[in-house]
């Protein structure tokens, strides 16, 4: 979906170090995060916190990828923007959403 409807690259990252070393070196418009880390099982709020306080990436936008309200708040507490759950992929919504973070 992000390719399509932005042009964005992707990069994917298995683990909380492997995204944060990625957003430290590279330049992102947006970083999004999934709730639970696939490999580790660890939390994406670690990683969210991680980025929003550190020096070199704070300035990135960060998103939570979550159906949980309950994630969605802890992640916009600590200063992500506003995110989506999987299920909500696809939605207008969503695009606009994104929209105003990537450019086209």
């Amino acid at each position: 979906m992000l390719a399509d409807a932005f042009s964005a690259r992707v990069d994917r990252a298995d683990n909380a170090d492997e995204a944060f070393e990625a957003a430290a070196n590279d330049v992102y418009d947006l970083v999004l995060i999934n709730r639970l880390f696939d490999v580790d099982r660890s939390e994406g709020t670690a990683l969210i916190e991680r980025l929003l306080t550190d020096a070199t990436t704070r300035d990135t936008p960060v998103m939570l990828i979550s159906n949980f309200p309950d994630a969605q708040e802890a992640a916009t507490r600590l200063g992500a923007e506003p995110g989506f759950g999987k299920d909500a992929l696809d939605a207008p919504a969503t695009i606009e959403m994104l929209a105003s973070l990537l450019t086209t």
